[in-house]
């Protein structure tokens, strides 16, 4: 199975570098015009109807003709298929049923059953990009970013799997920033391997709980899946797990003995700021992380609306005043 795998995404690839290899020869010297409207397609700078009409404009129909199967090939190979997958349990119940009504004697079919299985889709639906939305870009379009890059380097293409591993490292690297500007505004707790936990939770009152006994303490071995404590023999046993509702009870008692939360205010990029210079290992890289600081003290001293008026307005006063002219 593994074998078949591989084998279609070498022939995919194989015919996604022949059906460019054409266009790009078709095109000639307009092909660096193509390949910059693509990148800024990739970037979001325009859209993908801007980039179809664009196209369009400097091309004829046999250079139309090798772009439309350039695209279909560049999507067979990036975008994941969304029909559902065979062999669901319904399909399988509905070929009992059929094998069952076979061995009684002929029935008219339905040809609902025999039907194609469609993902119903809605009319007039806006394709967003995920930037627009403030998410992080899927692995489809890192993937087709990715192939571009690699063309203009001279390779023949990329490897799905290295656009997933770009898409879980950025999902990490965006959750160590936040979790790097939520522990710097608010307490939090550390487990026996050194992760945090609990970021934000109230802390008890040591007045009105024992300070020795504020939180569970963490299990002095981690070799089983439970933990292990040590007895008062100095044996170690497995630790005996707490149920649901004694873990309800210990949050509702640290609750009831915490002081009242002071109010919180939202992230500012002051906050951002002051996390990246306190946890440096945040942005290993020391360009990236140069960049990022001085983004962050760009949009901190953007002028203000009230600002920008007034400047215009003073813009448009000189423009119309009459200077007075100099003496010879």
């Amino acid at each position: 199975m593994d074998y078949l795998i591989k084998y279609e995404m070498l022939a995919a690839t194989a015919e996604l570098n022949a059906a460019r290899e054409k266009l790009m020869e078709s095109l000639g010297e307009k092909k660096k015009l193509y390949v910059s409207l693509m990148r800024m397609w990739f970037r979001h700078k325009i859209s993908k109807e801007r980039f179809d009409m664009e196209v369009r404009k400097m091309m004829d129909s046999k250079q139309a003709h090798f772009h439309n199967e350039f695209l279909l090939n560049l999507f067979f190979k990036c975008v994941k298929p969304d029909l559902p997958e065979h062999g669901t349990m319904y399909s399988k119940l509905r070929a009992r049923r059929r094998a069952a009504q076979y061995k009684i004697g002929f029935h008219k079919a339905n040809h609902q059953e025999y039907a194609p299985e469609r993902v119903r889709q809605k009319l007039h639906e806006d394709r967003r990009y995920p930037i627009q939305d403030l998410l992080v870009p899927d692995e489809e379009l890192i993937h087709m970013r990715m192939m571009l890059s690699s063309w203009e380097l001279g390779l023949e293409g990329s490897n799905r799997r290295v656009a997933n591993y770009i898409f879980y490292a950025v999902r990490i690297f965006v959750k160590d920033i936040i979790i790097a500007v939520l522990s710097l505004k608010n307490g939090f707790r550390v487990n026996a391997k050194g992760a945090l936990h609990g970021i934000g939770a109230p802390v008890p009152n040591p007045w009105l709980k024992k300070v020795g006994r504020l939180y569970e303490l963490p299990p002095l071995f981690s070799d089983s899946l439970y933990g292990m404590e040590m007895m008062d023999t100095g044996e170690h046993v497995p630790a005996i797990q707490q149920s649901l509702t004694e873990k309800h009870q210990d949050i509702a008692l640290i609750y009831s003995t915490c002081r009242e939360p002071a109010p919180k205010r939202r992230m500012t990029p002051f906050d951002f700021l002051e996390a990246l210079k306190v946890y440096t290992r945040t942005i290993m890289s020391h360009g990236i992380n140069t960049i990022n600081i001085e983004r962050i003290i760009t949009g901190m001293s953007h002028p203000s609306y009230p600002e920008i008026e007034r400047d215009q307005i003073l813009a448009d006063f000189l423009k119309k005043r009459p200077w007075p002219r100099s003496r010879v």
